[in-house]
């Protein structure tokens, strides 16, 4: 039996409220869409235990959408997910501490907390003893090299330390299933060699179940035993890497489609007149 299972799966974001996208377009220059946006379309998936599948694709392509679907932290507009024979979504509770997700960011840790204090405060939100907090702690931060830092303000540590703090916080629990977004965002070569060892390791350890997302074909082949190939909301292609290898490169040689047209169309006669540089 697959520890994840994902069937017909579909995720559409809805429209954004024409005049907050136009007044976004006016004061950010950010085009927002106003039609809905089909982020996933069709999703079919299983990660088997034990193994640690890639979703590999370009940014845009639904990877994060469906991570979050996995983590049990947004719903999908149709279709059905299980994860360790459970609804992410309506039985959360019952998975709390079984699922570990890492995000891209070091937003949701406290800066001026060491990396120490951070992990200990997430420790005590999931309940875990106070006896066994501490030793669990400093076992978590020497086996990802954050050791020499661990009593320095978070807000002082690089994105590569950062991110390595999120996996820890990650493996807390000691979760059987591992969901990861692009983890290696911000680590330099050595950082990333020495996560993947520490990575690989643990799986073999532990017997964890790893979705792991990735717009980096390199790391694709080096890490992933199997890859589900992502693209405009669809898996196009799953098995090793050989067998994604050739529609994932003509994915990636594709040519960024060009920027979206302006919100209005007065908006930019609007902005030249508004922001005239004449005018300060």
């Amino acid at each position: 039996m697959a520890v994840i299972e994902l069937t017909n799966v579909h995720k559409t974001y809805p429209p954004m409220w024409g005049p907050l996208a136009w007044g976004i377009g006016v004061l950010f220059r950010e085009h927002r869409d106003t039609q809905p946006a089909a982020a996933l379309r069709g999703v079919d998936l299983r990660v088997q235990r034990g193994t640690l599948l890639g979703l590999l694709g370009p940014s845009g392509s639904g990877k994060s959408t469906l991570l979050r679907i996995v983590a049990g932290l947004l719903s999908p507009s149709d279709g059905d997910v299980c994860v360790l024979g459970r609804d992410p979504l309506s039985q959360r509770g019952a998975l709390l501490g079984q699922i570990g997700y890492v995000i891209r960011n070091g937003r949701s840790f406290y800066g001026h907390l060491s990396g120490y204090e951070n992990l200990r405060f997430f420790a005590g939100l999931h309940g875990i003893p106070q006896p066994s907090r501490h030793h669990l702690i400093l076992g978590l931060l020497r086996d990802l090299g954050l050791e020499s830092v661990a009593n320095q303000p978070q807000r002082s540590w690089s994105a590569g330390m950062t991110q390595r703090l999120a996996v820890a916080r990650a493996l807390l629990t000691s979760p059987s299933v591992l969901i990861m977004d692009e983890p290696t965002n911000g680590l330099d070569p050595d950082e990333r060699s020495d996560f993947y060892g520490f990575l690989l390791d643990h799986i073999e350890q532990h017997d964890v179940t790893v979705l792991y997302a990735t717009h980096d074909l390199n790391e694709a082949q080096f890490l992933c035993a199997r890859i589900a190939l992502m693209d405009r909301g669809q898996v196009v292609a799953q098995g090793n890497y050989f067998d994604v290898q050739r529609p994932a490169r003509a994915i990636f040689k594709r040519p960024a489609p060009p920027p979206p047209a302006s919100v209005d169309p007065g908006l930019a006669e609007y902005r030249k007149a508004r922001f005239s540089t004449s005018d300060w």
